[in-house]
């Protein structure tokens, strides 16, 4: 099998990127205690996913432990993460990045599940989860405007379609 082209990686990139803003948009509805619709909530369930395989990546990393994840896709997830962390670094308060998003990952997962009840606690969830998805999808952009442009667009073109997105 050969390696991805940069056109393959350039769909992955734009399906993140697309997935990055939806996350905004949902993460927001959550925080105003706005209804979520069915396509919010599938938005939801993609980002906890998301979430997990970035926290496979950085333990398949920091551990060396493999606990039946999709190594490939935990180590895509956890690369694509990697641009937002480094706008983010207060974040990450004990600099163990494994340990952030195993935890980001089961604070999220819980708050999906429990949409009704966002309490002042998951305020503060909520802004690191929207923070970090803002910075995701300014990553995405910067990564896919790098370059020569592909898929027929440019840089400038592609950043007046993210912000007609938000």
């Amino acid at each position: 099998m050969s390696a991805p082209n940069h056109y393959i990686r350039d769909a992955e990139h734009i399906n993140y990127g697309f997935l990055s803003v939806r996350a905004v948009e949902v993460f927001k509805k959550l925080k105003n205690k706005q209804t979520l619709s069915a396509e919010d909530n599938d938005i939801l369930n993609r980002v906890v996913t998301f979430l997990s395989q970035i926290a496979d990546g950085a333990e398949l990393i920091s551990a060396g432990s493999y606990q039946g994840c999709n190594a490939m896709a935990s180590m895509d997830a956890l690369n694509l993460a990697m641009g937002p962390l480094e706008r983010l670094q207060d974040l990450i308060e004990d600099k163990d990045i494994s340990a952030f998003f195993r935890q980001l990952f089961k604070d999220v997962q819980l708050l999906v599940s429990a949409k009704s009840k966002i309490s002042t606690k998951n305020q503060k969830l909520l802004d690191t989860v929207i923070m970090f998805f803002e910075a995701l999808s300014l990553s995405l952009l910067e990564t896919i405007g790098s370059g020569k442009p592909r898929l027929g667009g440019t840089h400038d073109n592609a950043a007046r379609v993210h912000e007609q997105l938000r």
